[in-house]
């Protein structure tokens, strides 16, 4: 039995990286960054990790909890484009236009 829980010890961060990385994507794809002379989309840097933690996940703990893992991550995905999309919605009923914050947040640009 403590085998078993050394085993699993690290699968709940894992999950929660994945997840987070998952769901940052699409919310980093209008976001750039200036690193020298070269003009770096946001999710190019977060996509990556996506793919090193599926990888880590299928090698250590097999297919069946990797793809319990990306299903958690894709329903963690439609959960935060829901609430986008109804916070916006919301808005757009509640004052009649988007609100300019928020339209200017999704294209903020550090450099």
């Amino acid at each position: 039995m403590e085998e078993r829980i050394k085993e699993f010890k690290l699968y709940s961060i894992f999950t929660g990286i994945f997840c987070t990385a998952l769901v940052l994507v699409p919310v980093l794809g209008s976001k750039f960054i200036a690193v020298g002379s070269f003009a770096l989309n946001g999710s190019t840097l977060v996509f990556p990790i996506n793919f090193i933690f599926n990888d880590i996940l299928t090698e250590v703990y097999g297919y069946k909890r990797s793809r319990r893992i990306i299903w958690t991550g894709m329903g963690c995905q439609i959960f935060a484009t829901l609430a986008l999309f109804s916070s916006a919605f919301g808005q757009q009923l509640i004052f009649g236009q988007i609100n300019h914050l928020f339209r200017l947040s999704l294209a903020w640009r550090l450099e």
